[in-house]
Parts: structure tokens; C-alpha cells; sequence
């Protein structure tokens, strides 16, 4: 259940969906 709540955190999910939605290298278009 710990998983669970780390997903819908509300900070988490925001920092989340920028690094995973997009991918590491499209988020940052960088590396």
C-alpha cells in the first residue's frame, strides 16, 4: 500500500508525470 500512496501525492505526482509522462530524455531533452 506504501506505493500506492506515493502515486497520488499530490507533489509527487507533479514531479512524476513530468520525469515518467514524458521520459527521462524527452522531460529533460538533454541528457
Amino acid at each position: 500500500m506504501n506505493l500506492s500512496n506515493l502515486q497520488p501525492a499530490e507533489g509527487s505526482v507533479h514531479n512524476q508525470n513530468k520525469r515518467v509522462g514524458r521520459g527521462e530524455g524527452s522531460g529533460k531533452g538533454g541528457t
